[in-house]
């Protein structure tokens, strides 16, 4: 057998597809073929389970994001939660909390455990998750704009958050960096320092689509954040579609499908009532997309079922307060969400604006076996059978509606549908398809006493041709 067959019938043994029928065959491993020392992986998987050590990670954010709880927090969130499972250790460095907030006093989200910690630049700890920000210009802005107001989420990353970061690392060096979001920008003085770097981007933020308009629009991000990518021992998507712009533009190969990863759950009990469940944070992608609901879609489906129940859960329900009523619940944040998900029929995600991907209450709904009915702002264009027949899209009101009447009321047709969302959860969403490339790139990364700074570097490379999509 050709040396690279070998590596390639190996690898599929250990990627194979959740549910243990075959390898999978998705776009994030079209280039199994062509990675190099992909045995190097395994072996240091097994290196470390001899020696009982595990990876140190650092986590970099140029934004509080667990701040303000949302779809980039929660997506942070459960990386960070995968890792400290897994008995990896993740501190999570946060270089400026002045950005996008008023209040000085910040409470970090978070259930990554006791495995985790967070370390946040000119603060001082004030209890469990929260700080106190000691920054003078947050002071001012607390005083000019007042409680409860918002600020501006962007400004330039100061040369102090650079030197803070490079220095925190400097003097106690992990065995992985991942940079979220705009903290990608410190990829070349990190990778000097000879630490292995996942650049994650997610998606690209410029490009915005809008329901009922055509997705003609092209990211075009700037020629040094394609630089930071490229130089980047991996550059993290979390859609395929994005991936594929990235590589399209800078012809590189460096770069992998991340994508949103929850843990598998028991599968749901019947719902005994007609509860439709819609989850999301106060943004105002979210906003908008509950009121064309609700003012579109709803009246239908309350005509259809009257005994129908909306639950808005989350900080969003603030924003719609006015429209509570006997059929529209407003339960705002809640702690544990399981609970709303095993007493739903339905979980509605009418997105009207955005950006490209799978968003997370998509993915969140699959991992407790919840039929969804989405638009196709909720499906990644990249991969977009890759519901199968799991969840419902529907872009115009009245099919939305009629989507939603569906799941309330054909028990056969909701049963169906819970079992097809098992499958896509399994093959797209569970820990270890988001994770693949992750876990790939954890294994390349020689135990401690074991290592070198330049072959940690080299051999993240050429691990991230695991998952290129």
């Amino acid at each position: 057998m050709p040396r690279s067959t070998c590596r390639l019938a190996s690898w599929t043994e250990c990627i194979r597809d959740p549910l243990g029928r075959s390898p999978l065959d998705t776009t994030c491993y079209r280039h199994l073929a062509d990675f190099d020392g992909l045995f190097v992986s395994q072996r240091c998987l097994k290196a470390r389970a001899q020696t009982s050590t595990m990876a140190r990670v650092a986590f970099v954010e140029t934004y509080p994001y667990a701040a303000a709880w949302g779809g980039d927090a929660v997506y942070l969130d459960r990386i960070r939660g995968f890792l400290t499972a897994r008995g990896h250790s993740v501190d999570s460095y946060v270089t400026d909390v002045t950005r996008g907030r008023s209040n000085p006093f910040i409470r970090l989200r978070g259930q990554a455990g006791p495995n985790h910690r967070w370390i946040v630049r000119n603060s001082i700890v004030r209890g469990d998750q929260r700080f106190l920000a000691l920054e003078p210009r947050l002071l001012r802005k607390a005083v000019k704009l007042g409680p409860g107001s918002s600020a501006d989420r962007k400004h330039a990353v100061h040369k102090d958050e650079a030197r803070w970061v490079i220095a925190r690392l400097s003097a106690n060096p992990p065995d992985l960096v991942i940079l979220a979001f705009d903290a990608c920008q410190f990829t070349a003085p990190l990778l000097a320092l000879g630490i292995p770097v996942i650049a994650l981007k997610g998606f690209f933020s410029d490009r915005r689509i809008r329901l009922g308009a055509p997705d003609t629009s092209q990211p075009s991000p700037d020629k040094s954040l394609l630089d930071d990518l490229r130089q980047a021992s991996c550059a993290g998507f979390n859609n395929v579609q994005d991936l594929r712009y990235y590589e399209q533009m800078t012809g590189a190969r460096n770069g992998a499908l991340i994508g949103m990863g929850f843990p598998s759950r028991p599968r749901a009990p019947a719902r005994s009532e007609p509860v439709v469940l819609f989850v999301g944070a106060r943004t105002k992608p979210n906003i908008e997309s509950l009121r064309w609901f609700l003012d579109h879609a709803w009246p239908a489906v309350r005509l259809a079922a009257p005994e129908a129940r909306l639950r808005i859960v989350g900080t969003v329900a603030g924003a719609v307060a006015e429209m509570a009523s006997e059929h529209v619940e407003t339960v705002g944040f809640a702690e544990d969400l399981e609970t709303e998900y095993r007493g739903a029929r339905a979980v509605i995600a009418p997105l009207t604006v955005g950006s490209s991907g799978v968003k997370t209450k998509v993915a969140e709904a699959l991992s407790f076996g919840c039929p969804v009915v989405t638009t196709s702002l909720g499906v990644d264009p990249g991969d977009p059978m890759q519901f199968g027949e799991a969840v419902e899209v529907a872009d115009e009101p009245a099919a939305y509606a009629a989507a939603v009447v569906r799941l309330l009321t054909d028990d056969a047709l909701r049963t169906r549908r819970e079992e097809q969302t098992l499958i896509a959860f399994r093959q797209h969403f569970s820990e270890e398809a988001a994770y693949a490339a992750l876990i790939a790139l954890l294994g390349s990364i020689p135990p401690a006493g074991h290592r070198t700074r330049s072959s940690g570097r080299t051999r993240m490379k050429t691990s991230a041709a695991v998952a290129r999509g």
